[in-house]
């Protein structure tokens, strides 16, 4: 069966000018980390999947220097940008539904990656397979609420947004169960849906339009998050925002 790439190379570029200093990118990175502290039992061995341009890896690189990572990509594009951006990780071509690795790794991401493929729960078991022991996790981050779909879904190759009950139902289908969920981009979700719908609205769209933001809105938004940050690492209940965060464990 023919299989859908899932995503535009040309992308990979479009993402590098941005992700340096971009709002959104940045403090994804801080709670990735941030999660990967709270909830991981070891990470001796870190496989990511869809590691893009490597700004994940790199984040990940500096919280675990001593774990060995591995970081994979579908297309060639984002390994170029990946492999000049780091050092010190094994980088590899690969189709995350080939994954073939059993019982190898403490900790496995895949961090915006699996809206993009068609066969979600064939990864995911791929993954558990890959999984060490009981004390592996699973970490995830996808777009959430199909009532934001709009052209930059499509635009980005999307092939769903997540309901918490459909990650909870394919992670129970292979192997996982959710030990930690939230959201990210909770307090922004009502300018978020607004500027969806008028998204929808557009004739022509502009595939950089969501990342073009001022200094100081970007400073701005960026207080906001830091404040959300805050909120979520207190246990604040953040059941809605523009993607669905999960730590899933084996079982």
């Amino acid at each position: 069966m023919e299989r859908n790439v899932g995503f535009d190379e040309n992308s990979f570029s479009v993402l590098r000018k941005y992700e340096d200093w971009h709002w959104w990118f940045q403090y994804r990175n801080e709670m990735i980390v941030w999660m990967m502290k709270k909830f991981g039992k070891s990470s001796d061995e870190i496989l990511e999947i869809g590691c893009g341009n490597g700004l994940v890896t790199g984040a990940i690189q500096r919280a675990f220097p001593k774990a060995d990572i591995t970081a994979t990509e579908f297309l060639e594009g984002g390994l170029l940008h990946a492999r000049a951006r780091l050092s010190d990780v094994t980088f590899r071509q690969l189709d995350a539904r080939d994954l073939s690795e059993d019982e190898a790794f403490d900790a496995v991401c895949a961090f915006d990656v699996l809206e993009h493929i068609d066969a979600d729960v064939e990864v995911m078991t791929a993954i558990r397979k890959a999984m060490r022991d009981s004390q592996s996790r699973f970490y995830i981050t996808v777009p959430q609420h199909m009532s934001l779909w709009s052209q930059a879904d499509e635009a980005a190759k999307h092939e769903r947004r997540y309901s918490l009950k459909e990650m909870q139902e394919k992670l129970l289908q292979s192997g996982f169960e959710i030990e930690y969920k939230t959201s990210y981009v909770f307090l922004m979700f009502p300018l978020m849906y607004a500027s969806r719908l008028l998204n929808r609205s557009q004739a022509e769209y502009d595939s950089e339009s969501e990342f073009k933001v001022s200094r100081f809105g970007n400073q701005l938004i960026g207080g906001i998050m830091r404040f959300e940050a805050i909120l979520r690492n207190v246990g604040l209940p953040m059941p809605f925002g523009g993607s669905l965060v999960v730590v899933a464990k084996p079982i």
